[in-house]
């Protein structure tokens, strides 16, 4: 699940955070989280992950 995250992917933190994956790190992730807010998280804090149809 974790590696075969791309830009556009929709992510659930393990937070209840919901957002748009932005950028993608080795072991981090920017998410945006709604009026271009973004927000640093560790790939270990993904809950689930909704892929995008691109």
């Amino acid at each position: 699940m974790l590696d075969s995250l791309q830009k556009g992917d929709k992510v659930v933190m393990s937070g209840g955070m919901h957002g748009t994956v932005a950028g993608i790190e080795d072991k981090t992730l920017l998410v945006d989280v709604g009026n271009n807010v973004k927000i640093k998280f560790e790939r270990s804090a993904i809950a689930s992950v909704n892929k995008s149809k691109e």
